[in-house]
């Protein structure tokens, strides 16, 4: 009986040899397709990483007095892993958009070029200062902070 059976199947495969190895082709295929044309994640823009130990450091202190001197009184929003945030007294307006980062001198830092485009930003040493809002003289007011700010 199992004669028959070998029988049976040997001609089987060797009449449908080309589909099979057609399909065992189209399967090897797309396969390969999948483990080497499968994208790797890459992150938007432009990201590079900053070692805050060989920038200028900048004190709470000195960055509230630049910003004191141009009307802009900061006030402590959070402090987290090593970020000190500021923002202005105005924080509820939905115009707002303003935001200090102070980094910790002893973190890397990633910073990236993609997003929404500011109406001003600057990295200055440790010290990240955005304004996504649309007052110019506010913006200007900003720019005239950070470069009262540079050591």
């Amino acid at each position: 009986m199992d004669e028959g059976a070998d029988e049976v199947g040997v001609p089987w495969v060797i009449r449908h040899f080309v589909a099979i190895s057609l399909v065992a082709a189209a399967l090897g295929l797309t396969g390969a397709f999948f483990i080497v044309a499968t994208p790797r994640f890459q992150p938007p823009g432009n990201p590079h990483l900053v070692n805050m130990a060989s920038e200028d450091h900048y004190t709470d202190s000195e960055i509230r007095r630049a910003f004191a001197r141009e009307g802009i009184a900061l006030v402590l929003r959070n402090r987290i892993e090593g970020i000190t945030f500021f923002g202005d007294r105005h924080a509820s307006r939905v115009d707002d958009g303003f935001l200090v980062s102070k980094f910790a001198p002893n973190s890397t830092v990633s910073f990236n070029s993609s997003g929404p485009k500011m109406m001003f930003e600057k990295r200055l040493g440790n010290v990240d200062i955005s304004y996504g809002g649309h007052d110019a003289a506010l913006a200007a007011r900003v720019a005239a902070a950070v470069a009262a700010l540079k050591h």
